[in-house]
């Protein structure tokens, strides 16, 4: 009887396996007069945005400050966006489905990867 007990208990919680839930996005990225531009069409809150930083980390609302625990635990998704020479490199830090890509000048990403 115990081992049925322990048996039905293992296929319950092995049914319960959490999920990474991917929020769609998709975002045009380019190298554009000496800046990284990102123009979203979907799941930005942002229509525009274009830096000249070395380096910066992006979610729905634009940059943030990947220091700042509340940021990251409120985004729905993370990038990290870098220029290196004329190559665009991409992290994805949080509900990206790939982890980096590199941009010769320009290509639409989304959570999936590049399209």
């Amino acid at each position: 009887m115990k081992k049925i007990f322990l048996l039905l208990g293992i296929f319950v919680c092995s049914s319960f396996t959490v999920t990474n839930v991917y929020k769609p996005f998709e975002v045009q990225v380019r190298i554009h007069a000496n800046k990284i531009e990102l123009k979203p069409s979907n799941g930005f809150n942002f229509s525009l945005m274009a830096f000249t930083k070395k380096s910066v980390f992006i979610n729905e609302s634009g940059m943030i400050n990947e220091k700042l625990p509340e940021e990251i635990e409120n985004s729905d998704f993370i990038f990290k966006i870098a220029r290196k020479n004329n190559k665009i490199l991409l992290e994805g830090i949080k509900n990206t489905k790939w982890k980096t890509l590199e941009i010769k000048n320009e290509a639409i990403i989304n959570q999936n990867g590049m399209q």
